[in-house]
């Protein structure tokens, strides 16, 4: 259960504490938007991603996933792709 149901924190307190972290929760959006904006605001992010360049498909990548590539055995050529590992940034919290 959340806090707020458990009676640990009222009412009061999550509308000043909004209140007071508005304007940096606004900024990081606003940074957010900036990086990645056209794929945040679009209806078809697949299409827009297909569309943009390679660094801006990297930084999108980059911000949502952490990709590894795990060591290769001696003399194959090309990427194993079980030898991948993507996890989701938000795992890493």
């Amino acid at each position: 259960m959340r806090d707020l149901e458990l009676g640990y924190v009222h009412g009061v307190d999550v509308a000043r504490i909004r209140g007071r972290e508005a304007p940096g929760i606004a900024e990081l959006e606003k940074e957010r938007r900036a990086g990645l904006g056209s794929l945040i605001d679009c209806r078809d992010p697949r299409a827009v991603f297909d569309e943009v360049d390679v660094g801006f498909q990297r930084r999108v990548v980059e911000s949502l996933v952490e990709v590894r590539v795990l060591r290769q055995p001696s003399g194959r050529r090309g990427v194993d792709p079980a030898t991948v590992r993507v996890v989701p940034r938000a795992e890493r919290l």
